[in-house]
């Protein structure tokens, strides 16, 4: 797998047209699937846990897709397992302004 640091709006959009291994059918996982992730983190790899020495490029809040109002989105730290909700804000779907800048991890269902 791969994470990207970027905004909410750009994480759903990079995930809803992401074209990897073959599949375009990927999606950025609801707050359940986010969870689960990170239950099995160290099976899966991959993950940031710890920070860098430059805190504001690598961040090891990770983006879910569930969404608390029209202005934050829920994010999970993959070093502790607390959630957050950050500012995502979702009027009109102009998620591009985003305040927060945080990883995403994109899945896709296997058939």
């Amino acid at each position: 797998g791969f994470d990207l640091d970027m905004t909410y709006g750009d994480a759903l959009q990079t995930c809803e047209q992401l074209v990897y291994g073959g599949y375009s059918d990927w999606y950025l996982p609801t707050e359940y699937e986010l969870f689960t992730m990170y239950v099995y983190k160290d099976n899966i790899g991959g993950f940031l846990t710890t920070l860098s020495t430059d805190y504001f490029v690598d961040r090891y809040y990770y983006w879910s897709s569930t969404l608390g109002s029209i202005t934050e989105a829920r994010a999970l730290d993959f070093n502790n397992g607390s959630w957050s909700w950050d500012i995502c804000n979702t009027k009109y779907k102009n998620y591009q302004y985003s305040a927060d800048h945080w990883r995403a991890r994109c899945i896709r269902k296997e058939n």
